[in-house]
């Protein structure tokens, strides 16, 4: 039995924006709560949460660095990445070469956040500030 062309084309059109649609692509101010629906999280650039405003980070999410990019808490942010032992939370980067200053990632900066910041269940690999 033949499939028909069309049939094929829809097919493989619906599973490329499956794929698309589970990769967020990050960059800038920051805040609100990240779902494991929407992960991996690609920091493309620095991203920053703002002053007074938190950044929720649920089991199972996937935050990779592209780049020497850092997680900066403006004044009074705070963070929750809150995974669970059955469902961590992963904090990567592409560049795993920690030979010199520019490879990994430049961390988690949480100067002057404000206090109840917290990070559960957490591997933090390729940090290098």
């Amino acid at each position: 039995m033949k499939i028909p062309t069309l049939y094929v084309i829809l097919i493989l059109i619906l599973l490329t924006n499956i794929v698309i649609a589970d990769t967020t692509f990050v960059s800038g101010t920051v805040y609100g709560t990240w779902n494991s629906d929407h992960s991996p999280f690609m920091v493309e650039a620095e991203i920053k949460v703002p002053t007074d405003s938190c950044l929720r980070i649920m089991p199972g999410c996937n935050i990779i660095f592209l780049g020497h990019y850092k997680l900066n808490l403006d004044s009074s942010a705070t963070i929750k990445a809150i995974g669970t032992y059955e469902d961590s939370i992963f904090f990567s980067a592409t560049d795993t070469n920690l030979t010199d200053s520019s490879g990994g990632f430049y961390g988690i900066r949480l100067n002057h956040s404000a206090p109840g910041c917290s990070l559960v269940y957490c591997k933090i690999e390729f940090g290098n500030s």
